[in-house]
């Protein structure tokens, strides 16, 4: 089986492809993952986020090769990375 693999931004996600924002599984679909996966027969699965910082990007990448990838399949990586400044704020549990 072929999988298309896709990280990345609310792009990615297709968020306001129906003009509502926000993703729903129309809009992940009839992204241009989803058009990309379908015109050359690969199964979508799409770990983008809307709102998703390029230090999410890489954690979710690196986790998906160490903890799910299926080394039988055929799997083609789509990682659209998003602009420079959107950063991730994290702060440590107890300090919220």
């Amino acid at each position: 089986m072929k999988y298309l693999v896709a990280f990345g931004c609310s792009h990615t996600n297709g968020s306001m492809i129906d003009g509502v924002s926000g993703s729903s599984e129309y809009t992940v679909r009839n992204g241009f993952p989803g058009m990309i996966a379908e015109k050359h027969g690969y199964h979508l699965y799409n770990i983008s986020k809307s709102g998703a910082s390029n230090q999410y990007i890489h954690r979710t990448v690196v986790d998906y090769i160490t903890n799910h990838m299926n080394t039988n399949a055929k799997q083609l990586f789509l990682i659209n990375w998003t602009s420079r400044p959107r950063i991730e704020l994290r702060y440590k549990e107890e300090s919220t």
